[in-house]
């Protein structure tokens, strides 16, 4: 069972947060756009089922390369496929090559997908590698700077409290 940050079981770590904010550099990266309209013609495009497996049914937009500070993927349409549940839990993090690593043809349209698309992963980029590692830092940084800041004044607030009242 892991244990956040002082020992607090279910603590909201700070990994969320910083975890949230490289999401969201990587998700407003470029200026291209896309619609409802576009994503349904991907949809489309996989005949309605999902791009791993070919279940048909409920469907979630999957992100072929994860979007996080090890894989730098990215939230473009190319990057972006249909997927059911199931393959969405388990295919997680992972390299979709290693995923797919026994169904040729699946990764064959999907790499078909990201090229029709335009899509060409950054995740040998060492300049944003090192952004997005400073930014994941500097968030740690800040959220200390504040704890440290409201833990100060608890503690003055505290020891003042603690005085013996004043006499008449």
């Amino acid at each position: 069972m892991a244990r956040s940050p002082r020992g607090r079981y279910k603590g909201n770590a700070i990994g969320n947060a910083q975890n949230a904010l490289v999401r969201n550099i990587l998700s407003r990266l470029g200026d291209q756009a896309f619609s409802a309209e576009d994503w349904q013609q991907v949809i489309d495009d996989f005949a309605n089922a999902c791009a791993y497996c070919g279940a048909e049914g409920k469907l979630v937009m999957d992100h072929v390369i994860s979007i996080n500070k090890t894989s730098l993927g990215e939230h473009r349409l190319g990057n972006l496929v249909p997927a059911c549940t199931p393959c969405n839990a388990r295919k997680g993090e992972q390299d979709f090559r290693a995923f797919l690593a026994d169904q040729p043809a699946r990764l064959a349209a999907i790499e078909a997908h990201m090229a029709k698309h335009a899509y060409s992963p950054i995740g040998d980029d060492q300049h944003l590698r090192l952004i997005t590692e400073a930014a994941h830092g500097e968030l740690r940084q800040l959220a200390d700077r504040y704890v440290n800041l409201i833990n100060s004044l608890a503690q003055v607030d505290r020891c003042a409290g603690s005085a013996p009242p004043e006499q008449p």
